[in-house]
């Protein structure tokens, strides 16, 4: 969708951001591409390994842009308090580090189970079942594109700029890379809870003997334990597994609202554009990646 004017609210909403994208479109180019897989053993496993890949590059990202926000000490300043007490990047980026700190340990079990581990533990089980060794398997080369564009993403620059990002960028240009990178966030939260209960739904009704493998098939590696299915079942928040992972996009628009309650009002436009760069250039990232994942992979 396109937007008709470039004056925005003074805060970001889930309806303004609704208004942004095409839910239902996006979740159809979902459903067609798990649809496209066929029933074929290598299709299944190739779809497996590059959403699991993908999804480790997305928690880096997280991570990333917390960082980056919590370093701009001179940027989100309570104007009621001294200067030496006045920054507030690190209560921002503590909203955008709610995700990060499930991605690296969901506090479910009592030894450290993250996410990725969770993904990998998802893939053993599914070569398992499928009978296929991963030995023979790789990471797709079509998945270093998007491994850039996460990155890239999350840090409000270009994929081909990011490694030329000047070294002393203005403030106004900070704001810029900050609120895109939100956006990108905000993209990403919006959308993961929905795609991960469509494959839930998905695998449940059309491959329901794998479904039963992976809630019975658990794997010792990296200090613990890890469940088959905990990966899928974490990430949504029908499946009864976790709390909502809405949680975090809630959490990700309060620290937006946060920030945009400290920046100078002229600059809530520029900021808010900013946002809907970086919301659409995820949601651009995700049609891609389904796009190029529903066909047969090799």
């Amino acid at each position: 969708k396109t937007m008709t004017t470039t004056t925005f609210p003074n805060s970001a909403t889930r309806e303004l951001l609704q208004e942004w994208v095409d839910i239902p479109q996006i979740e159809a180019r979902v459903g067609a591409a798990l649809v496209d897989l066929g029933d074929t053993s290598t299709s299944w496993m190739h779809f497996l390994l590059a959403y699991a890949f993908w999804n480790g590059r997305v928690a880096n990202g997280v991570s990333s842009l917390a960082a980056f926000i919590g370093e701009q000490k001179n940027l989100f300043k309570d104007p009621h308090l001294p200067n030496v007490v006045a920054d507030r990047s690190n209560y921002i980026a503590s909203f955008v580090f709610d995700a990060a700190r499930e991605e690296y340990d969901d506090q479910m079990e009592h030894h450290r189970d993250t996410r990725r581990c969770l993904g990998q533990a998802t893939i053993m089980g599914a070569a398992q079942y499928f009978g296929i060794d991963l030995a023979s398997m790789q990471e797709p080369q079509w998945l270093h594109a998007f491994h850039n564009s996460v990155r890239a993403g999350y840090l409000g620059l270009s994929p081909l700029a990011i490694d030329a990002a000047r070294e002393n960028p203005l403030p106004a240009e900070l704001l810029h890379r900050i609120f895109q990178g939100m956006g990108y966030h905000l993209g990403n939260e919006l959308l993961a809870d929905r795609e991960f209960s469509i494959l839930d739904t998905f695998l449940r009704t059309q491959q329901p003997a794998l479904v039963s493998h992976l809630l019975g098939f658990t794997t010792a590696f990296a200090g613990g334990k890890h469940r088959g299915y905990a990966w899928i079942g974490l990430h949504n928040s029908t499946s009864g597994e976790a709390p909502p992972s809405d949680q975090h996009f809630q959490h990700a628009l309060q620290g937006v609202n946060e920030a945009l309650a400290l920046i100078p009002a002229h600059l809530t436009d520029e900021c808010m554009l900013a946002l809907r760069h970086g919301f659409m250039r995820f949601a651009s990232d995700h049609e891609h990646f389904f796009h190029r994942a529903g066909q047969v992979l090799e």
